[in-house]
């Protein structure tokens, strides 16, 4: 009887074998089915964005595909070689950028030192959408075949072969580079929770590689500092909670974060980057009230981000996008410990709107990239819905629920699929008059300021990459703190060229030099980005201008200026 019983479950252990070996070869497939998913979308959203790896510099400015901050990098990280600090003009020291991206641009500059620093933001950009594009495949498609290719199929129309999207994300910044993280960092936390709840502790070599993750997010772009708050609450707060994971998951974080804070504290005064601390002055002296915040488009990059997503007008895009994030929110919740790692995004999302709204605050359209990981966030909660329901095939399917729950999934994957061909359709890029000119100017200007001149200018990173110049950041946004309290906050930019005997001053005006100059009112500042004509205009007393070059506009009034200006008194 004995002898029976052991063979019995010597049987049973064996069979149990042999369907474990069996179950493992099935999955093979499906894993290889992810890896050809997450491999085709990426390289196909490489071969979209195929411009940024073999355009000139030339013309992926001058057809709008970088914008002005990304010329910041290539130009700190060619003068960071040249002075060993970070520096627009050779003399004001700053730290308004985000540090992980600028750390990349200064080892690829010095890498690479005959390449163009727009080159190498391009193609640094481009191999991170790439990467971002494969990770987030990878992420999504979970389940069986069907569930894979609806994922795919979702997340990649709705967002990672959308050229809308696309333009949002790859402007020559830190963005692709953020989202790669932030992916890593959920796919990271998605694996110690489940292991946290359903096995045995993780080593703390993980517990520390999770901290590492949270604090390069923060790094890359420094008002994500939520995801390190959220995971290091959850090791916090957590049920089986191991004080051990606790300080090492801290201790780690704080080794990447703490250096550049303290840097930032001693060097500028305070934590953050100065960009932010002048961004904020600007809206409280050119918004103080509710109304007059309203009534400008400081606060529509939000719904920005959602438009280039959402195709659609703008009051409709305003009335859906709230609904959105709590519809969203509310489907995570409810599932939040079968996607534990979505269920972290949600509170970095809900977290980031509220900050970057109430407190950030500077959100005009153009800034829609901020909310980069809203939009992620949406098409991932999409993309996870796909493995919810099955297509209905007999009797028992028949009820509306059902049909409902089987049809959703692949009809939002259609959808998702025309998104991208329409964005695809509209994608036509064209050379801007406003860019061109701007960088006409900059070569003027490399041809006659003498090499050892200074030129001022409110908008300065493409004038200070194209021109080769050294270039004054008067907006304050990429100077020091030192220059924010002299000359920024009491309205004195101007000042600082006699200050410093600087005799070139780089501008966009809308109307001639001297029609401006000529005006019994102020020409007006309806943001603060504008005010360089009204500065101008404050000061007509005291400086004498001439127009050194002009590069009008061809297609309406004004152009870019370079005018030499010398004090009267």
């Amino acid at each position: 009887m004995a002898n029976r019983t052991f063979d019995r479950l010597a049987w049973t252990g064996e069979l149990q074998r042999v369907l474990a070996r069996g179950a493992q070869a099935l999955t093979i497939p499906h894993t290889l089915l992810r890896v050809l998913l997450a491999l085709s979308v990426a390289l196909l959203a490489g071969y979209q964005l195929r411009h940024f790896i073999t355009w000139s510099p030339e013309q992926l400015t001058t057809h709008g595909l970088v914008i002005d901050d990304a010329f910041f990098y290539t130009v700190l990280a060619r003068n960071f070689h040249r002075f060993g600090f970070l520096t627009l003009d050779g003399v004001i020291p700053t730290n308004g950028v985000q540090p992980l991206w600028m750390g990349i641009q200064i080892l690829l500059a010095g890498l690479f030192p005959q390449t163009d620093g727009l080159l190498l933001v391009a193609r640094a950009a481009w191999a991170l959408y790439v990467l971002f594009a494969l990770l987030t495949v990878w992420y999504a498609a979970r389940g069986g075949p069907r569930a894979m290719l609806l994922a795919t199929l979702t997340i990649g129309g709705l967002l990672l072969l959308n050229v809308r999207f696309q333009q949002m994300v790859v402007k020559g910044l830190e963005v692709p580079l953020a989202l790669c993280l932030l992916i890593l960092t959920l796919q990271a936390f998605e694996q110690y929770a489940r292991r946290s709840r359903f096995g045995p502790t993780r080593p703390l070599w993980q517990t520390a590689g999770l901290g590492a993750l949270a604090g390069l997010c923060f790094l890359a772009r420094t008002d994500l500092f939520w995801v390190a708050l959220f995971s290091g609450g959850w090791l916090l707060l957590r049920p089986r909670r191991s004080w051990k994971e606790i300080v090492a998951f801290g201790v780690t974080a704080a080794l990447f974060v703490a250096p550049y804070v303290a840097l930032n504290a001693l060097t500028q005064g305070g934590l953050m980057p100065i960009s932010g601390r002048v961004k904020l002055f600007y809206m409280q002296t050119f918004y103080p009230t509710l109304g007059s915040y309203l009534a400008s488009e400081e606060w529509r990059g939000l719904f920005s981000a959602f438009a280039e997503v959402f195709p659609s007008p703008d009051r409709l895009i305003f009335l859906l996008t709230y609904p959105l994030i709590g519809a969203g929110s509310w489907l995570v919740w409810r599932e939040r410990d079968a996607r534990p790692g979505l269920t972290l995004l949600t509170a970095v999302i809900l977290s980031h709107v509220l900050f970057m709204q109430l407190v950030y605050r500077e959100l005009r359209p153009y800034t829609n990239y901020y909310f980069a990981p809203e939009a992620l966030w949406l098409g991932l909660t999409l993309a996870t819905r796909t493995d919810q329901g099955s297509t209905p095939r007999g009797a028992a399917d028949l009820n509306l629920r059902s049909r409902l729950q089987g049809y959703l999934p692949p009809l939002i994957a259609a959808a998702c699929i025309l998104i991208a061909l329409f964005a695809w359709s509209q994608f036509k890029p064209q050379p801007l008059d406003y860019w061109v000119q701007r960088v006409n100017l900059a070569h003027d200007m490399q041809r006659i300021v003498p090499p050892d001149e200074r030129v001022a200018a409110f908008w300065p990173g493409t004038l200070a990459h194209f021109s080769n110049r050294q270039v004054i950041p008067l907006d304050g946004i990429i100077g020091s703190q030192a220059y924010f309290e002299t000359y920024v906050q009491p309205g004195r930019e101007l000042d600082y060229l006699r200050d410093h005997n600087v005799r070139y001053l780089a501008i966009a005006l809308y109307d001639a030099p001297e029609q401006i100059l000529a005006r019994d009112e102020a020409p007006g500042a309806p943001t603060w980005s504008t005010i360089g004509p009204q500065r101008l205009w404050e000061r007509r007393q005291k400086l004498a201008v001439r127009v050194a070059i002009e590069r009008p506009y061809s297609t309406s009034r004004g152009g870019w200026y370079l005018l030499e200006l010398t004090p009267l008194d």
